[in-house]
């Protein structure tokens, strides 16, 4: 079993979008302090410190503001920069996108084999 590098609880998220110096990019997973984002094999993205604006589309959590990113890893088809949000609550705002959320069965939530976290 490998270890889990990442420190954060990490989010599949709707409704939230990230802008990459004016340009608009799918978010894959996001965590309070980092951002993996669609980078697709022809992209242009590649910005070592890029500026980033995270904007919330209607119906969800008001969300606008800017902030810079340092490049933390590339492959071909994704980027992740790290950030620092300075909003308030940030990881529990990331929770109201998260789309699996939704996704969760009751009934199986509280068996005894369900491993707690």
């Amino acid at each position: 079993m490998q270890h889990e590098r990442r420190g954060q609880q990490r989010y599949v998220v709707d409704g939230l979008v990230v802008d990459i110096d004016g340009v608009p990019r799918e978010i894959l997973d996001i965590s309070a302090s980092a951002v993996r984002i669609w980078r697709g094999p022809s992209s242009d993205l590649s910005a070592d410190h890029p500026t980033l604006r995270f904007r919330s589309e209607p119906g969800f959590p008001e969300v606008d503001f800017v902030c810079g990113g340092a490049l933390v890893r590339m492959a071909p088809d994704a980027i992740v920069y790290h950030y620092e949000a300075r909003v308030a609550l940030w990881s529990e705002l990331l929770a109201a996108f998260d789309s699996f959320q939704d996704l969760s069965l009751p009934a199986l939530e509280d068996q005894p084999w369900r491993a707690r976290v």
